[in-house]
């Protein structure tokens, strides 16, 4: 997961810097982009709509191309790697919401810790992938 970057701080300091960087970040965005990333959204929905995961997280990962670390992106990827059955992938990207900080957990969808326990108590286990001894 190439486009997720990791950032464990959860000082407040950090998340509110954080967040002035994500409003910076939509305000100085060209229409160009604001478009592009609409358009992304946009064809991400409707994938994911019709259980098209595979499509859904090449937008999604577009988008993130676009804004890096925005958490609603992320979430919703994390979603679809977890329902095309890619349960590492899916891991990362829950793993980068939980250790951003209590804002990037209010910016991701209301339900990115339902799929994080879902994803710990679905995926199988490295066990299961070596097989049983």
């Amino acid at each position: 997961m190439s486009e997720i970057k990791s950032n464990a701080s959860d000082s407040i300091y950090s998340a509110e810097n954080e967040e002035g960087k994500i409003a910076m970040a939509n305000a100085t965005l060209s229409m160009s982009k604001q478009q592009k990333f609409a358009k992304h959204a946009k064809n991400f929905s409707a994938y994911t709509a019709k259980g098209q995961y595979k499509s859904a997280i090449k937008q999604a990962n577009l988008a993130l191309k676009i804004i890096p670390n925005h958490m609603q992106v992320v979430s919703d990827l994390a979603f679809c790697l977890l329902r095309d059955q890619q349960y590492q992938e899916a891991y990362l990207a829950y793993k980068h919401i939980f250790h951003s900080g209590e804002l990037a957990h209010q910016q991701a969808s209301k339900t990115w810790l339902d799929g994080l326990a879902c994803l710990l108590y679905t995926s199988p286990s490295p066990r299961d992938q070596r097989g049983s001894r």
